[in-house]
């Protein structure tokens, strides 16, 4: 900017202007500004507009980042200058003292907020009441504009009564069509008559020779039915001019309903996009929690065995000392004392307390003197002493014994030195329940990114129900109904977390009351193996059993079979079924083979290792998830081993699958 300077009034000096009417008015004089002195304006001020070059920004963006700085004096001189830059003749005819401002000269060439800027510049007293005037023309300008809006709403209403007109008369057209249908069909009816009037007319006429008087009085109720039916036409023609101009606004009508559907459809869109979008957050947060969960456990684990280490032992032992190192000592210690005493007594210039001195050592010297008269009798004596014994060696493993406690969609092992949170991952690999006896490994290294440094065996497994239940809502509570009327809750966390309706019925697994009593719990919560929709039927409880007594049946006809080592020198990898990977292992042990297992969702770096090293890999497709499946199906083809699903999880079909690779 050159070196003018302005004297800037505050807003304030003009009360009947709002920050906000004020902060609207530098927008309007930004935007009457050329683009040449906005791009100068937005140099010297130092705006940046994000993911734009200033010279490619949009105008738009550009006056949102300038409005905040304009609010500085510094700010509102650079705006000042480049308005005089625009338009100096507006300047030079406010400085011209002699003569008045021609306001509505200036308002064809310039707005009015530019005019009210530079007459603020001018800081010229006189002006001060144009600039009033000016500011009340603009508040009344948009006072205007809001009637002009309330009046287009207006003949909204109006267009929506219309509306509602043209429906009202298309069904009292509709009511007058089936008037004249029903008009149509008693001419239709008189003019049958008609006509069989004219024919026996003519019969009588043949055969009777009916009187000139009847016929004349058929032709009056001729003439009277014709004259019903020019009527009738007329009508007729009166309800089609009608029903055209009816049709004529209803194609007005459709073409507005039209522009509504696709405003519709745009809205529609957006909230697609904003459904996709919530969708992502709540992936995040799932998987933010589930590493809250994981962070939380190594935490408890860390400071369990720092505390551990922390701790201090007391030991008591007994010790050997020779007589005459333990006469040297003490004799040592009081001449210590003495020569303390000494150092007392050469500084002391009281008499009282130097006489206390000297008795000190004199019975010092008595006690020196009895020392060296005791015998002992032997050559050493026995101590008894205490020791604090600190420990430098961090505890890098403990092993403790607690029950389990389930509260969805993570857990707490409860023992008698604290609680400890168990992962769901951990949860569901185990298939743990409310109630099981676990042996928990605290360790202090971490292997692996999912390592939490807890492990544990099941020691007692507690008894529980796998079932079908359906769920309700009860204020914040979500009630899980089943046939055993236990009081068993779905945790919301849960709930969220497999995203199912309530509508839906889930498989869950729960323990039974008898085997949780211990743990004195006041909301026993289910665990969700499988959330079904709407459209999910169990089947038949009668086929279902005749089913499976036909494949015991088969199975025990075949045990010798079973028994062979048909599987013998294989290494057989199961990829998912964590929850009964149990189970598969016996039957493929039983047979001989080597067991290989791959979790469906976790350990994805050790697939390709382990399908490696394997003659047969079966894929458990109930619980799998499509990255690990992707990954064994590369590795498989990669090393060219035989792949093959396994989509149940009975232990008869498994092991009618296993028959079917001798076959």
């Amino acid at each position: 900017m050159g070196e003018t300077e302005y004297v800037v009034e505050s807003r304030d000096t003009f009360p009947c202007l709002s920050q906000n009417q004020f902060e609207k008015l530098l927008e309007d004089a930004l935007d009457h500004l050329s683009e040449k002195r906005l791009s100068t304006l937005a140099k010297n001020l130092k705006v940046q507009v994000d993911g734009f070059r200033l010279k490619n920004a949009p105008k738009s963006l550009v006056v949102k980042e300038l409005l905040p700085r304009l609010r500085s004096p510094l700010g509102f001189g650079f705006l000042l200058e480049a308005i005089k830059k625009d338009y100096p003749e507006l300047f030079f005819a406010i400085n011209e003292k002699d003569k008045k401002l021609e306001i509505d000269k200036w308002q064809e060439t310039c707005s009015d907020s530019i005019i009210i800027l530079a007459l603020i510049s001018s800081n010229d007293e006189k002006n001060k009441d144009l600039i009033e005037q000016l500011i009340k023309k603009q508040i009344e300008k948009k006072e205007l504009i809001g009637k002009e809006t309330k009046v287009i709403s207006l003949e909204q209403a109006q267009e929506n009564n219309r509306q509602r007109e043209v429906e009202r008369l298309e069904e009292k057209i509709e009511q007058k069509n089936q008037l004249i249908s029903e008009k149509d069909r008693l001419l239709a009816k008189k003019g049958k008559e008609l006509k069989k009037l004219e024919d026996k007319l003519k019969e009588e006429r043949v055969n009777y020779g009916k009187s000139s008087s009847e016929v004349g009085e058929l032709r009056k109720e001729n003439e009277t039915l014709q004259k019903q039916l020019n009527d009738l036409q007329q009508r007729l023609e009166f309800y089609q001019d009608e029903q055209r101009q009816l049709k004529d606004e209803n194609r007005e009508l459709e073409a507005q309903l039209t522009d509504l559907n696709k405003e519709y459809s745009k809205q529609q869109e957006r909230s697609n996009h904003f459904g996709k979008d919530l969708s992502k957050l709540l992936e995040k947060k799932q998987s933010w929690q589930k590493e809250a969960l994981k962070w939380e456990a190594r935490w408890q684990v860390e400071s369990f065995l720092k505390e551990k280490s922390a701790k201090k032992k007391l030991i008591s032992k007994e010790i050997s000392v020779d007589v005459s190192e333990l006469e040297s000592a003490y004799i040592k210690v009081l001449r210590l004392e003495e020569k303390k005493l000494l150092s007392d007594f050469s500084e002391a210039k009281d008499i009282k307390k130097r006489k206390d001195i000297l008795t000190l050592l004199e019975e010092s010297l008595l006690q020196q003197e009895k020392i060296e008269a005791i015998d002992f009798g032997t050559d050493s004596v026995s101590l008894n002493v205490d020791i604090d014994l600190d420990c430098d060696d961090i505890v890098f493993c403990y092993e403790l014994e607690g029950i389990f406690s389930y509260e969805g969609p993570h857990g707490w092992v409860r023992t008698d030195e604290g609680s400890f949170l168990i992962t769901p991952e951990d949860i569901f690999r185990h298939n743990l329940v409310t109630g099981d006896t676990l042996k928990v490994f605290l360790n202090h290294s971490i292997e692996n990114d999912s390592d939490t440094g807890i492990s544990f065996e099941i020691i007692n497994k507690a008894e529980h129900i796998e079932q079908v239940c359906s769920l309700q809502r009860v204020d914040d509570e979500i009630l899980v109904n089943n046939t055993y009327s236990y009081d068993l809750q779905l945790s919301p966390a849960e709930f969220e977390s497999i995203g199912c309706n309530l509508e839906d019925p889930v498989t869950v697994i729960f323990p039974k009351l008898s085997s949780v009593q211990k743990l004195n719990d006041k909301i026993i919560y289910a665990r969700v193996i499988k959330a079904h929709d709407y459209t999910w039927q169990e089947m038949p409880p009668k086929e279902r059993k005749r089913c499976e007594k036909r494949r015991i049946a088969d199975a025990s006809t075949s045990n010798k079979e079973q028994l062979e080592p048909i599987l013998k020198g294989q290494t057989i990898l199961v990829v998912g079924g964590d929850r009964f990977k149990e189970q598969l292992r016996d039957i493929i042990e039983q047979k001989q083979g080597i067991f290989c297992f791959q979790p469906g969702f976790d350990e994805k770096g050790m697939v390709e290792s382990r399908v490696k090293k394997s003659q047969r890999v079966i894929l458990v497709t109930s619980e799998l998830s499509h990255v690990v499946k992707d990954l064994v199906i590369k590795a498989t083809e990669k090393h060219n081993v035989d792949c093959c699903y396994y989509n149940e999880r009975g232990a008869v079909l498994f092991e009618e699958l296993i028959r079917s690779f001798t076959s």
